[in-house]
């Protein structure tokens, strides 16, 4: 295809390996077609494929700070625009997180959380039906060693064939990012993009931008950027893992241990 006939594009990175190697697809708008397909997303690779497209007038891009920085160097005059995909997404993220700051004071008990206290108190070893996956998943390698066969140890831990089959052939990196949960990964990624910002701000300032010319360009605060300058910055956010304190607190395993009872909110009050 003739590269001075590519006009509006649509650029977006992907996994050849999830969090270990990505590349960067080019589509075209007009007609659905794909461009071109590059083996990196790094700053100065995308520059330099951009370059290769010298009419390129419209760009749907995700929120990527090196895609922003790639099409402003070699396409300053081209509209850049949020694709569909992380509009709604980025919607999507911003009401999920207000609603739980404005629930904040609202308690979410499970009912595994509350048959769990129920044992405690009675000093009773927990069910096999109450572990996570994780313990599970220990206990099943004690009972193989112990001689047990795979169906044995499904119907003992609750587990599914399939399941444990899945598991036993992940290498143990794998089965620590199986493990995960959502938040977990969430926080990581959200680590990730912000070490990314802080050292995008550093590379700025090294190179003699000032600090409001920075906080323009990458489109946050000056506050933001003099504190991505300090020496002991961190990406990773402090309060991670830590939980909010409850007057509450003190009282949590009586009432999930009512609530297990069969005692209603307004009775526990």
């Amino acid at each position: 295809m003739n590269n001075e006939k590519i006009v509006r594009i649509c650029i977006d990175d992907f996994a050849f390996k999830k969090r270990e190697s990505y590349g960067t697809l080019m589509i075209n708008i007009d007609n659905h077609q794909i461009v071109d397909i590059l083996d990196s997303r790094e700053l100065e690779n995308v520059t330099e494929w951009l370059e290769k497209y010298p009419n390129i007038q419209v760009v749907s891009r995700d929120g990527s700070l090196t895609y922003n920085n790639a099409i402003a160097k070699t396409h300053p005059e081209a509209v850049q625009v949020s694709d569909r995909f992380h509009l709604l997404k980025n919607l999507t993220d911003y009401c999920k997180d207000f609603l739980m700051k404005y629930f904040s004071s609202k308690i979410i008990i499970e009912t595994n959380s509350v048959k769990k206290v129920a044992f405690k108190e009675k000093g009773l070893q927990l069910p096999n039906c109450l572990l996570t996956l994780e313990a599970k998943m220990e206990k099943a390698n004690k009972l193989l060693q112990d001689g047990l066969n795979k169906h044995q140890i499904c119907q003992q831990l609750s587990l599914e064939f399939p399941l444990l089959n899945k598991l036993r052939k992940m290498t143990e990196y794998e089965r620590v990012m199986y493990f995960k949960n959502s938040r977990q990964i969430k926080h990581e990624e959200k680590t990730a993009h912000k070490r990314l910002l802080i050292d995008e701000v550093i590379k700025l300032h090294n190179m003699g931008h000032s600090m409001c010319k920075i906080a323009k360009d990458l489109d946050i605060s000056r506050h933001t950027v003099a504190k991505y300058l300090e020496n002991d910055v961190d990406a990773a956010r402090g309060t991670y893992g830590t939980k909010r304190k409850s007057i509450l607190d003190p009282y949590l395993d009586k009432i999930n241990a009512l609530l297990y009872r069969g005692y209603t909110c307004n009775k526990i009050e």
